[in-house]
C-alpha cells in the first residue's frame, strides 16, 4: 500500500516532535529560532569515558581509574528538500491567513516581547516583501526571460509577466515565502558556530536536539557543520537554489553544574548534569528514568509556544 504524501510530510511536524531549537542569549533575554525537520533524519551518538590505566607488574590485566567522561557527541544529518518544503508550506504561506496565525504554522519564532499595535511579536515571520532574497532572483529571471522571448515568457508566467514579477499571486508569494525561510534556515545553521560580531562576549547559540522520545531537548553546542547538495536533484530554475540541500552537524552536549539536582522536565533544573542515578531506581517515585532534559509541555508543545 502506498502511504499518502501528506502523511509522510506532516507527521514529523505534529506537536513539534522533530526539530532543532536555537537559543541565542543576549543580556537577560533569550531569542529562539526553530528549524523544523520535514524528512527522517539520521542521528549518531557517542560518548567516551576518561579512564586512567594502571598496569601492575606481573598482573594479567589492567586496572582502571575513572576520571570523568567527555560530553556526548551527536552527528546529525538531514536534508532540506525544496519540493517537500513547498508542499508543506502551501497551507501556511499560500493562504490568506493573518500574520499572527501564520506564525503558528511556519516556521520562525521569537522570544522578544516587543509587539506592534496588533499584538504580533515583531520578527516572528520571515515575510517575503521587498527584502526577500528570492524576490530579487525571481525578478531578475523574469525580466531577462521576458526580454529574450516575450511570448514564451507570457506562456510560462501565466500570461501576465508584470503580475508574476510583482508577486501578486498567492502561489507566487507562497513559493517565495517558503524559499526565503529555507535560506534563513541555511544562515541559521551558519550562525551556529559564531558569536556576535557587535558584542564578542555573546556566545554562539545553544542548540536543542528534539527528535522523538530518544532525544528530548538535549542542549548542545555546535562544533562544526557541513552543507552540500545533491547534484542529481537539480536546481530551482529562478534562484539556482539546490533542490536538495544536505546538512551535517556535529553537536556536543552541554550540561551545566548546579547545587540543585537534575530534574527531568523541570524548567529550572532540567539542564543540570545528570548521572546514572537518573536512570537507576533509587526509591524516588518521581524519576523518569531518563538523562535527557525532557520537553516542557509536550502535550501542547508549549515550550516553543510560550517562548514567542
Amino acid at each position: 500500500m502506498t502511504i499518502p504524501l501528506d502523511n509522510k510530510l506532516y507527521g514529523l511536524q505534529e506537536q513539534g516532535r522533530s526539530k532543532l531549537i536555537f537559543e541565542f542569549y543576549k543580556g537577560g533575554s533569550k531569542i529562539i529560532r526553530v528549524l523544523d525537520f520535514f524528512e527522517n533524519i539520521m542521528v549518531k551518538e557517542s560518548q567516551k569515558a576518561n579512564l586512567i590505566t594502571y598496569n601492575p607488574i606481573s598482573r594479567g590485566g589492567s586496572l582502571y581509574g575513572y576520571a570523568g567522561s567527555k560530553s556526548r557527541t551527536f552527528s546529525v544529518n538531514f536534508n532540506l528538500t525544496i519540493p517537500n518544503i513547498l508542499h508543506v508550506s502551501k497551507r501556511a504561506i499560500g493562504t490568506n491567513k493573518k500574520l499572527v496565525e501564520k506564525r503558528g504554522d511556519f516556521f520562525v519564532y521569537d522570544s522578544v516581547n516587543t509587539v506592534d499595535g496588533e499584538g504580533i511579536p515583531k520578527g516572528v515571520f520571515q515575510d517575503s516583501g521587498e527584502n526577500s532574497p528570492t524576490l530579487q532572483y525571481d525578478t531578475n529571471f523574469m525580466y531577462t526571460a521576458s526580454a529574450v522571448n516575450p511570448e514564451a515568457a507570457k506562456r510560462a508566467f501565466g500570461g501576465d509577466v508584470e503580475a508574476a514579477i510583482a508577486g501578486r499571486g498567492a502561489a507566487t508569494k507562497g513559493r517565495r515565502g517558503a524559499l526565503d525561510v529555507l535560506q534563513f534556515w541555511v544562515n541559521l545553521i551558519r550562525s551556529s558556530v559564531v558569536n556576535s560580531a557587535q558584542d564578542p562576549t555573546l556566545s554562539p547559540p545553544i542548540i536543542r536536539l528534539r527528535h522523538g522520545a530518544l532525544y528530548q531537548d538535549v542542549p548542545c553546542v555546535c562544533e562544526s557543520y557541513n552543507i552540500a547538495h545533491d547534484e542529481k536533484a537539480g536546481y530551482d530554475r529562478n534562484t539556482l537554489l539546490p533542490r536538495v540541500i544536505k546538512v551535517s552537524m556535529k553537536l556536543n552536549e552541554y550540561r551545566r553544574s548546579s547545587l540543585n539536582p537534575f530534574v527531568h522536565q523541570d524548567p529550572e533544573n532540567r539542564d543540570v548534569l545528570a548521572g546514572w542515578e537518573s536512570v537507576v531506581m533509587t526509591g524516588d517515585d518521581n524519576k523518569h528514568f531518563s538523562m535527557d532534559p525532557g520537553v516542557l509541555g509536550l502535550a501542547d508543545a508549549s515550550y516553543v509556544k510560550d517562548s514567542v
